[in-house]
């Protein structure tokens, strides 16, 4: 889910970690399946989808499951 988000949004581990107040270690772990994105990251990650319009509302369907408001 997160490696998805990070291509589908176009930026780096980086960048993401920063726009969900992590560090970069923790999206490699959320990557590889050593941790889980915590439901906090899971919201920002949907709130920043939701920003993209229609191409991040067809991706919370696909991945989340979810249609956007």
């Amino acid at each position: 889910m997160v490696k998805e988000a990070q291509q589908q949004l176009h930026i780096s581990k980086e960048n993401l970690a920063s726009e969900l107040g992590v560090i970069y270690i923790t999206i490699n772990r959320w990557e590889n399946g050593r941790s889980k994105a915590l439901a906090l990251g899971k919201q920002k990650i949907e709130e920043r989808l939701r920003t993209m319009g229609e191409q991040g509302s067809g991706f919370l369907k696909d991945i989340f499951g979810q249609n956007t408001p």
